[in-house]
């Protein structure tokens, strides 16, 4: 399509607003160009780096950047898990920045028409809580426990960490009497 020599700019701007609306403009900053392949053939991470390099321009490996509503990479902070592969915890898939690229999001084919368009760069989201620990953060509050870190970690090594129904009779009976009194 195009040669691999040829390059074409890709604007950037960064964004400390939670919403990319024309009323948010004073916390974006603009103006930051990056000169990719035409080709398109550059991985999310090589482009986040070379944004890195930018004078001015924040870490970006470290960053998220939105192409429109589309995540281009990475989406939560979660530097501890596996790439390029579903995980229990998140039940989603976590991209490999070293493998995807800015044709795997189709991004060249639209800059070429529209070449004002810009990619945003604002912070990573903290990864979302593993389904389980919510639930039993969620029990062990209104139960009161006095140290629910502690009480997660313990519970974790347990077989109750994904049971959540009593299936015991007679401990369901002693719970409910416990509760709601003899007899109940």
């Amino acid at each position: 399509m195009f040669p691999d020599g040829e390059t074409m700019p890709i604007r950037v701007k960064v964004s400390t607003a939670w919403h990319n609306l024309p009323s948010r403009e004073k916390l974006q900053s603009k103006g930051h160009v990056v000169h990719v392949p035409k080709n398109g053939n550059i991985t999310i991470r090589k482009f986040k780096e070379q944004l890195s390099e930018l004078d001015g321009f924040p870490d970006a490996t470290n960053m998220q950047l939105l192409w429109f509503a589309k995540v281009l990479g990475r989406k939560y902070d979660y530097d501890d898990l596996p790439r390029g592969k579903s995980t229990d915890q998140l039940n989603e898939y976590i991209p490999d920045e070293h493998k995807l690229t800015l044709n795997d999001y189709n991004v060249i084919p639209w800059l070429l028409k529209f070449p004002d368009w810009e990619i945003v760069a604002t912070v990573l989201d903290r990864a979302p809580v593993d389904r389980y620990e919510a639930i039993h953060r969620a029990v062990a509050e209104q139960k009161g426990v006095k140290d629910i870190d502690k009480h997660i970690r313990k519970l974790k090594k347990t077989e109750k960490w994904t049971t959540f129904l009593e299936t015991d009779v007679e401990q369901t009976r002693k719970n409910r009497e416990s509760r709601l009194g003899p007899g109940a």
